[in-house]
């Protein structure tokens, strides 16, 4: 089977250059290559490249996995200063929470 002599990088520019308005025709005539060819890297690539909508839902899903992960160290923690009865740990959970609350800000 013969190599492209095109990088898996320059066939995404050039997919994403399509779906961003330029026609079909000149993006192949551009790069030297026959309108099929360009057709079979743009289903290849389009089912590779998630759309933005997938994108955003995916890291909205993120951020609330990260949530749930905070609360469930907090209420781990809170367990273990309720069990031990120790105030060094109550102010740790303080600090540990508002650590958390940081990292789920900056994501």
């Amino acid at each position: 089977m013969r190599k492209t002599r095109y990088t898996d990088d320059q066939i995404e520019a050039a997919v994403r250059q399509a779906e961003s308005g330029v026609s079909m025709a000149d993006i192949a005539r551009n790069l030297g290559v026959s309108e099929a060819t360009f057709l079979v890297w743009k289903k290849r690539f389009n089912s590779v490249m998630p759309d933005s909508s997938e994108l955003t839902r995916l890291r909205y899903e993120n951020a609330e996995l990260k949530r749930l992960v905070i609360d469930l160290i907090c209420d781990r923690e809170l367990c273990k200063a309720t069990h031990t009865k120790d105030d060094v740990l109550s102010a740790g959970l303080a600090a540990k929470k508002a650590k958390a609350a940081k990292l789920v800000v900056s994501a």
